[in-house]
């Protein structure tokens, strides 16, 4: 099974993006390097493709927004995991100020 068969070949950009390689320290010069950015649609398909990369010793990055200034989702090698397709609002409770969210829901959204 590829990572394209997981998430469809359309979610595997080879090579991936300069905008994955780097966060908001792009600044200070700090860039990685990465084989492949994969943009799984699911929680289920997250875990496939960790799978997948563990199966394989394949680094596995995970990526957000990009807007961090410690260089946490900047790739050393492997695949750059994007979360933002899991961009679904699940649960709003106005009440308590909580929220249920995909791990790609942005703070503006």
């Amino acid at each position: 099974m590829s990572l394209a068969h997981i998430v469809g070949s359309e979610n595997v950009l080879s090579p991936p993006p300069a905008w994955a390689l780097h966060d908001a320290t792009e600044w200070a010069g700090l860039k990685g390097s990465a084989d492949a950015l994969v943009r799984p649609g699911s929680t289920d398909e997250v875990a496939q493709v960790v799978a997948w990369c563990a199966e394989r010793g394949v680094p596995v990055t995970p990526r957000g927004g990009g807007t961090g200034l410690a260089g946490g989702c900047v790739p050393d090698g492997g695949v750059v995991l994007a979360l933002d397709r899991l961009d679904r609002v699940v649960e709003v409770e106005p009440e308590t100020w909580r929220m249920v969210v995909g791990a790609g829901v942005t703070t503006a959204r």
